[in-house]
């Protein structure tokens, strides 16, 4: 979850929405002190082996979101099965699920941002 927010352009430094991902993955962070720091955007993070190739094929995927009016609605699945494919990845229904999540947070910042633009846009008066 906090690679896809990076990689859309968020922060991951809202440490209830961690816990949050993390307990979808059955993890628990630590409390405290012991907590990671926050992630910014640019600076190197780790990702569990478990959830490694749902990244790459994630990553492999980045020209397949499908597009309408309001922006990206999703990844394009018959693409990520071609590429679980070429990854030949054993437990497709796994990774699918971890892309998905990576899919919708994705999508979730994307729509963030696109609020805080809407939000400091300036409002002048519209010309007919």
């Amino acid at each position: 979850m906090d690679f896809a927010r990076a990689w859309a352009g968020g922060r991951a430094d809202d440490h209830q929405q961690l816990d949050d991902d993390m307990r979808v993955l059955g993890a628990v962070l630590p409390a405290g002190d012991e907590r990671p720091e926050a992630i910014q955007p640019d600076a190197p993070f780790e990702v569990a082996a478990v959830n490694w190739v749902a990244v790459e094929v994630f990553l492999d995927c980045v020209t397949q979101w499908r597009t309408g009016m309001a922006g990206a609605t999703g990844l394009d699945y018959p693409a990520v099965e071609s590429v679980m494919r070429m990854h030949d990845v054993g437990d497709q229904r796994d990774t699918l699920s971890r892309v998905r999540v990576m899919e919708a947070e994705t999508l979730a910042e994307w729509k963030r941002q696109r609020d805080r633009d809407a939000a400091t846009r300036p409002r002048g008066k519209r010309v007919h």
